[in-house]
């Protein structure tokens, strides 16, 4: 079975730090910008596109100075594509490439990656955009196969780095041609490793106050500050495997004392942290119970809010069969420690693939064979209603729900009895006479058919009326259609289309015994386009 390869992007390390950083108008990128000031540096950049950022500020060495994040993104993505071509990698191969991202992007935030990779020559495409702790998992399970381990039940894969972290809820069925893998939920929360290190740097500044050096209120402290992020992230990468260690500072302008500390003085400044991951772990877990299908007949099929909210937490964990550990702060001891007090020791795993836990990402994107049995737990892409203009005679449409937009948020989970995604023609943009149709797109506008059975449609007619039309989508698949004349349609998506380096498959739908529905309406009557 082919493995693929992780091709070195640095000098000392085989990944590329998401760092920029400029002196007077030079930019440097990666590594080269370590040797900066902390103040002159950009660190984990994209969390400018998880922020929503259009500007961040950087000092240049003379100044404080507001500059376009996207420019500086772009720079950090021309300089890969650059080091890939040179380790003869064609990234600028249409569908020979995946990104990772966030599990909490938003379409927009999607699209807007994708646009940066394809202007730094990255010829990255909508369908090949993939939730990084997705990727991890992918990663874990196709090596486990090929050492012959079988995995076959419910697998965590917990993902924190520096700027997010992700937990995502596979389903791994186990069949002859291999693991056939479900994602029953991602999410993610914007706090991780620079969190942290923001903690460690305020024991920091504790530790100085007690002996009688304050910094807050020199003129320098942002100097200073910035010297003691960078000691504070090489104290936590240390004590990932010492009890202790000594902190220097290193800013030129003023000595400070050394520091002393330890891995406990560590783990409880993260407990506030950690408890606000485990809480996303539960939460991941009651939403996949939202959107898990039946396995070989096996009456697992999707629960209702209301009852995976009733769930404890030892009826959650019980449905878990393994942890995978994934991520730059997986060397941090302490979530190892937390993760054995909500699952057996037994259960939880580290890379498989390389020893470096950074790389599995990386690994679990390569994997193509992988990706033609992987079923996403939300729809990537475009759900639009056309139509033609009764006055004008010109094509319309709107947008009724974008690419990747997540079914449900946090609030509606623990809160609320309906987790599902709802548009309705609120500003009556439609018209109310006549047909439209309801299709379907990629956010490249590749038209994408329904299938029922073996019969493929490219869209699923609808009437127009006095009544707004009504769309709603629950992470279970169901699809619920109320047209304007107040006529009701389900469908189920027993499949979202898998992930291919080139092209989508149809969406296969199945019927609902839901009453007062009429169930395959469009596609008996429907004969072309």
């Amino acid at each position: 079975m082919f493995q693929p390869e992780v091709v070195p992007l640095g000098t000392t390390t085989s990944w590329l730090p998401s760092v920029a950083g400029i002196d007077g108008s030079t930019w440097y990128i990666g590594e080269e910008a370590g040797s900066l000031p902390e103040d002159q540096i950009l660190r984990s950049v994209k969390r400018a596109i998880t922020n929503n950022l259009d500007r961040v500020s950087i000092f240049n060495g003379e100044e404080r100075i507001d500059v376009d994040a996207d420019s500086a993104i772009e720079m950090i993505l021309r300089s890969i594509a650059k080091k890939a071509q040179d380790n003869f990698v064609p990234v600028d191969e249409r569908g020979s490439v995946r990104l990772g991202c966030p599990a909490m992007w938003t379409g927009d935030q999607r699209r807007r990656l994708i646009t940066l990779a394809n202007k730094a020559g990255i010829a990255v495409g909508d369908n090949t955009l993939i939730d990084e702790p997705i990727a991890a998992g992918v990663a874990w399970i196709t090596e486990q196969a090929r050492r012959n381990v079988p995995i076959d039940g419910k697998l965590l894969v917990f993902d924190m780095g520096g700027g997010t972290l992700d937990v995502a809820v596979l389903s791994v069925v186990l069949e002859e041609s291999g693991p056939s893998i479900s994602v029953q939920s991602a999410i993610g929360i914007d706090e991780a490793g620079d969190a942290l290190d923001d903690l460690i740097v305020l024991d920091l500044e504790r530790k100085y106050s007690d002996l009688g050096i304050a910094l807050k209120g020199r003129a320098d402290y942002e100097e200073i500050h910035g010297w003691m992020v960078r000691a504070a992230r090489h104290a936590k990468i240390e004590l990932g495997t010492e009890h202790e260690t000594t902190i220097v500072i290193g800013y030129p302008g003023y000595t400070l004392p050394s520091l002393t500390y330890s891995r406990s003085e560590l783990e409880i400044a993260f407990e506030p942290q950690l408890d606000r991951a485990m809480a996303s772990i539960e939460l991941a877990l009651r939403a996949g119970l939202m959107s898990q299908v039946g396995r070989r007949g096996v009456a697992s099929r999707s629960m209702s809010p209301s009852k995976a909210r009733s769930l404890n937490l030892e009826a959650l964990k019980d449905g878990v069969d393994y942890v995978l550990l994934a991520g730059g702060m997986a060397h941090v001891p302490a979530i190892f420690n937390r993760m054995a007090q909500y699952f057996p020791a037994d259960q939880i795993y580290g890379s498989s693939a390389a020893e470096e836990p950074t790389e599995t990402i990386v690994r679990g994107l390569a994997e193509d064979q992988a990706y033609e049995r992987l079923n996403l737990h939300r729809p990537g892409f475009d759900f639009v209603i056309t139509w033609k203009d009764s006055v004008t005679d010109e094509e319309r449409e709107v947008l009724v729900y974008p690419a990747y937009e997540p079914l449900y948020t946090h609030h509606t989970v623990i809160h609320t009895d309906s987790v599902e995604y709802r548009w309705t023609d609120e500003h009556r943009e439609l018209q109310k006479f006549g047909q439209g149709q309801l299709r379907v797109r990629s956010v490249s506008k590749v038209a994408i058919n329904f299938k029922f059975a073996h019969e493929e449609v490219p869209f699923v007619p609808l009437n127009f009326g006095q009544s707004a039309p009504v769309l709603k989508l629950d992470p279970s698949g169901r699809v619920f259609i109320r047209d304007g004349n107040g006529e009701v349609s389900t469908m189920r998506v027993s499949q979202w289309p898998v992930i291919r380096g080139e092209g989508s498959e149809s969406i296969q739908v199945e019927d609902t015994d839901e009453p007062g529905t009429q169930v395959r309406r469009w596609s008996s009557d429907y004969t072309g386009d």
